[in-house]
């Protein structure tokens, strides 16, 4: 294996009520992140990635919107991936900073 094989992720994210696919998938997308929290992926990536079915990822990734912790920008025309965004401010907002 070559380089950093760890990462910081806000250890907050296991105080919420979100399903196990939503925090895997968090999870995933902070460890993928540049350095502005953007990752760009397709829905069928993340699912091999976190050993999931494509509409599970759906269900997680919409879970993880509706809870404010990422946001999905979609390319232009053509383009198959998907950016998403990392809210680090919104998961921690009003609570300790806390990194694994």
């Amino acid at each position: 294996m070559k380089g950093n094989q760890s990462f910081n992720a806000p250890r907050i994210i296991f105080t919420y009520e979100l399903s196990k696919s939503a925090k895997l998938i968090y999870l995933c997308l902070c460890s993928l992140a540049d350095e502005e929290y953007k990752v760009c992926l397709t829905r069928e990536e993340i699912g091999r990635k976190c050993s999931m079915q494509r509409n599970a990822v759906g269900l997680a990734i919409s879970e993880l919107k509706k809870a404010g912790l990422i946001e999905e920008s979609r390319k232009r025309r053509g383009m198959p991936n998907t950016a998403y965004l990392c809210n680090f401010n919104n998961l921690l907002e009003g609570k300790e900073n806390y990194y694994a």
